[in-house]
């Protein structure tokens, strides 16, 4: 693992993600090295492009100093877009927290939000409790932990990723699921909504995209949980028409699903 010490010009950003307005990324790179990450294309612009992703992490040790005071009321700010801010890293260096600790003083604070995949979050509740509006989002791509171990091999276990959702939602804190990505014929949607609905408060899904470099990095974990899954994904996204073929229904048992269990999903199948 390559940890760089690194200054950054900005941590606040604007974002054109349809939930969050504003995004912090502490990181550059990403522990966890999940197979699936699209984040992988930040190798290109930070001199990683020789780099595997889950190999590097630059880390931004001037974060907190660019903070500035100002009227922060209009302003959702996600943790983050292209890396996770609870990876291990997080233990040592605290950039998370101490950004959270300089934006829970502004007045007036911004919302923040938190999406990840560990249950070092769990630390931070008390700072998270004092934001005015603050929602906490654990992504699930799966509840089987030998799948997890292939796709996602340094993320938070199964368990723990849902005992950390239970002790956020125990402490009055919004919280949410994003199933995502969904893998075709491993993710079990059905499962992970039953099992998590009482600890979300809503769900959003997104739909599995192989591009650029993923489907090397894809195919390797297949091989290594189905050889015959390789057939099947080649299917879904190299032959005409595939792609619709196989998720428009996906999306409809979807919202089915979610009608019959009380929650309204939000869904990001389009690219």
């Amino acid at each position: 693992m390559k940890i760089k010490e690194v200054r950054a010009r900005e941590i606040i950003v604007k974002s054109n993600l349809p939930r969050a307005s504003y995004v912090a990324n502490p990181y550059t790179g990403c522990q966890f090295g999940c197979v699936y990450c699209y984040a992988d294309f930040m190798r290109r612009w930070t001199g990683h492009a020789k780099d595997k992703w889950g190999e590097f992490v630059d880390v931004k040790e001037n974060a907190v100093a660019l903070i500035e005071d100002k009227d922060y009321s209009d302003i959702d700010v996600l943790f983050s877009s292209v890396t996770d801010a609870y990876q291990p890293l997080e233990r040592r260096y605290r950039l998370t927290r101490r950004l959270l600790e300089k934006l829970v003083e502004q007045n007036p604070q911004p919302s923040v939000g938190v999406l990840t995949k560990s249950a070092l979050i769990t630390r931070d509740i008390d700072v998270l409790k004092r934001f005015q509006e603050c929602s906490i989002g654990f992504s699930f791509s799966t509840l089987n932990e030998k799948i997890r171990r292939i796709l996602e091999p340094v993320a938070s276990s199964v368990e723990s990723r849902i005992q950390a959702l239970r002790t956020v939602y125990d402490a009055k804190i919004r919280t949410y699921v994003f199933v995502s990505p969904i893998m075709p014929y491993l993710t079990d949607v059905e499962l992970i909504v039953t099992t998590l609905k009482p600890y979300a408060s809503f769900f959003m899904f997104e739909n599995l995209n192989v591009r650029g470099g993923l489907w090397p990095r894809i195919r390797a974990a297949l091989e290594k949980i189905d050889t015959s899954l390789v057939s099947k994904y080649e299917e879904i996204y190299f032959e005409r028409g595939g792609k619709n073929q196989f998720w428009k229904p996906v999306e409809e048992q979807i919202r089915q699903l979610c009608a019959r269990e009380g929650t309204k999903p939000q869904l990001f199948f389009h690219h």
